[in-house]
């Protein structure tokens, strides 16, 4: 294997805003070069640790070698790129079923699709305020009511660091008057559930964060004395396919290349189907549906369903209408419930009998805020973007056995209320 293939290209260079011609207009399917950096300034909130810091390392190539560690016998074998091929022409068919019950060929879509959904949604849980919050442990003196949008004044964030100080003092003179028999806190669990997610590119996306996390601010995932870490993440995929003997070699590099082991990010998959009804009657060649309850509890922190929901609405509308108020059901309060897909003709379906299509996403909306005459009053919407890009960085992925493309995808962020 030569060194480029080992590092699937050299460090990623962007272009600057001089090199575009003036009044040319670009086209939608040409999205401009990817800067991490401008995008993570294009959000900005308050949390003490800004977006690009999570961008900063792992880099999408560090992401990549990982992903190629894992999957190494399927990524350097002859029959890639046919399984690929094969793969596309189920995925076109939308006989996802099919594809996703043949274990051969599901290396071979993760070794092509993994790469780049894992960097962007990286990119994407970085950028959401909300979302990003949850990898920053020292969250004192971070207001959680700010959104997204809001802009942080100098001025308030010197009052913030004056009170994160005068409280630091407090605790420490409390911890001296309390003497050594005072019980440490309890450590601070974030739970993510993904669902649809056994491909593992979310895995990848947390693990990333939790990595940052731990090169930014070492001393929130040190063990103390007792062997406990003041800050632990867990990721549980949920998904038809069978994906657990990828999602334990993701795990297994993730523990190797990264040095997360199960105290700092435990990892779960179930194979489940997330249409059908737990304790519905099963045959000996399908999968069990999902036990909603015993799969949200402990609560979750976080709940994806990422690059799935035009699947479900294509094999069953009713069955999919259901399964997205299970979550309202299920879904504590101050739970976070993120959705992207595709932003493409494939996301419209008709609705109502006068046959007109509608955008998935309007559907979400409907089904989880209600109409704008009439809100449910059960969710809240914290973000909303109806067609975004990602574009994997110049020269990340060059040395790839098989074609890494760019996304244009939309997404919606709601709060449990």
């Amino acid at each position: 294997m030569t060194h480029r293939s080992r590092t699937f290209g050299g460090p990623q260079k962007h272009k600057g805003p001089g090199g575009r011609k003036k009044g040319h207009q670009r086209k939608l399917h040409h999205p401009p070069p990817r800067n991490p950096q401008a995008d993570a300034q294009a959000v900005v909130d308050s949390t003490a640790i800004p977006a690009s810091a999570f961008l900063e390392s792992p880099t999408d190539d560090e992401i990549l070698e990982l992903v190629h560690h894992a999957l190494r016998a399927t990524l350097d074998s002859p029959t890639l790129s046919n399984n690929v091929q094969k793969v596309k022409g189920l995925l076109y068919e939308k006989k996802w079923l099919e594809l996703f019950g043949d274990a051969t060929l599901l290396e071979s879509y993760a070794g092509r699709w993994v790469p780049s959904r894992a960097c962007c949604y990286r990119e994407l849980f970085a950028m959401l305020g909300d979302v990003r919050r949850l990898f920053i442990v020292e969250r004192d003196g971070v207001d959680s009511e700010a959104g997204d949008d809001d802009e942080a004044d100098e001025d308030d964030e010197e009052a913030g660091d004056r009170q994160a100080a005068e409280a630091a003092e407090d605790d420490q003179a409390e911890s001296s008057q309390a003497g050594p028999s005072t019980p440490s806190p309890e450590p601070l669990d974030t739970r993510i559930i993904s669902l649809g997610g056994g491909a593992s590119s979310e895995l990848l996306a947390v693990a990333a964060l939790v990595h940052a996390c731990m090169s930014l601010e070492p001393k929130a995932t040190a063990a103390d004395g007792k062997g406990k870490s003041p800050a632990r993440w867990s990721w549980t995929g949920v998904d038809i396919g069978a994906w657990g003997n990828i999602v334990d070699k993701f795990q297994q590099s993730i523990q190797a290349e990264w040095d997360l082991g199960e105290n700092t990010l435990g990892v779960d998959f179930v194979h489940a189907d997330l249409l059908k009804p737990a304790g519905a009657e099963v045959a000996a060649d399908s999968v069990a549906g999902l036990d909603f309850p015993r799969v949200f509890s402990p609560q979750p922190s976080l709940v994806t369903l990422l690059f799935t929901l035009t699947e479900l609405l294509t094999q069953s509308r009713p069955a999919t209408f259901t399964f997205l108020r299970s979550i309202t059901t299920n879904s504590p309060p101050g739970t976070l419930f993120l959705v992207a897909d595709s932003a493409s003709d494939l996301s419209e379906f008709e609705m109502g009998s006068s046959g007109r299509k509608w955008p998935i996403h309007m559907i979400l909306d409907t089904m989880l805020l209600g109409p704008p005459s009439s809100p449910s009053g059960e969710w809240e919407p914290v973000r909303k973007e109806d067609s975004r890009w990602f574009r994997m960085g110049e020269g990340v992925g060059a040395g790839w056995p098989v074609k890494l493309e760019n996304t244009r995808y939309w997404l919606r962020l709601y709060r449990r209320l």
